[in-house]
C-alpha cells in the first residue's frame, strides 16, 4: 500500500502546525542555522530541486525525473555512514539504507503519484541543524544528530498544498559534496 511505500522513503504525512516552526510565508523556504537565522540560498537550492522534480513528474519527463531520483541517493553509502556514525550505528544504518536502495526509484516514484493526485504543489524545506534549531526535527532526526562523530545538518522537505499546512514530509536529506542526498529515516539510530 502507498503509505508503506512512502514510509520506505522516508516520507510522512504531517501537521505543521502541530511543531513550533518558524513561521513562513506561502511558498517561502526556511533554512534555520545554529543561531535562528535563515540561511535561504541552501533552501532555495533544494526547494528549487523538488519543484523540478515535480513539474518533471506532472510534464511526464520520465528520464528527468528518473534522473533526479538517481540523484538524490548518497554516493558510497557505506563511507558515509562510517564517516559521519559511530562503529555501533553504521551497520544497522548501512543495511537499512541497502534496503531502502532496492525499492527507491519505485517508492520515490509512488511519493510523487500520490503529490500530484493529492494537489500538494507549495515546497517548504527546513534545515534542522546538530548544535541548534531543531524545532522541525523529528525525534529519529534528533538521535541521528545527537549520535553523529560528523556533523551534517538534516533536511526536511515539506510539500503541502497551497494555503494548508498539513502535507508530505521527505526526511532526512544531507548535503554530500554540494549535493542533495535522501538518507532516509534512519530507523536503526535506536
Amino acid at each position: 500500500m502507498l503509505a508503506l511505500a512512502l514510509g520506505s522513503c522516508g516520507a510522512t504525512v504531517s501537521n505543521a502546525q502541530d511543531s513550533q516552526a518558524v513561521q513562513v510565508a506561502s511558498g517561502a523556504t526556511a533554512e534555520i542555522s545554529a543561531t535562528g537565522e535563515t540561511a535561504p540560498e541552501r533552501s532555495a537550492e533544494l526547494k528549487k530541486l523538488f519543484e523540478g522534480l515535480l513539474a518533471d513528474h506532472a510534464a511526464g519527463k520520465t528520464d528527468k525525473v528518473r534522473a533526479a531520483i538517481n540523484g538524490l541517493k548518497l554516493t558510497g553509502h557505506e563511507k558515509w555512514f562510517a564517516e559521519t556514525f559511530n562503529e555501533d550505528k553504521v551497520r544497522g544504518l548501512t543495511a537499512e539504507y541497502d534496503e531502502m536502495l532496492a525499492a527507491f526509484d519505485q517508492e520515490f516514484g509512488k511519493l510523487l503519484e500520490k503529490v500530484a493526485k493529492g494537489g500538494n504543489r507549495e515546497v517548504l524545506v527546513y534545515m534542522i541543524t546538530p548544535d541548534g534549531a531543531a524545532k522541525e526535527a523529528t525525534g529519529l532526526q534528533k538521535d541521528a544528530l545527537a549520535a553523529m562523530k560528523k556533523k551534517h545538518p538534516l533536511f526536511t522537505v515539506k510539500l503541502v498544498k497551497p494555503g494548508e499546512s498539513i502535507g508530505i514530509s521527505v526526511w532526512s536529506i544531507v548535503l554530500q559534496d554540494g549535493s542533495f542526498r535522501f538518507i532516509g529515516k534512519m530507523r536503526k539510530i535506536k
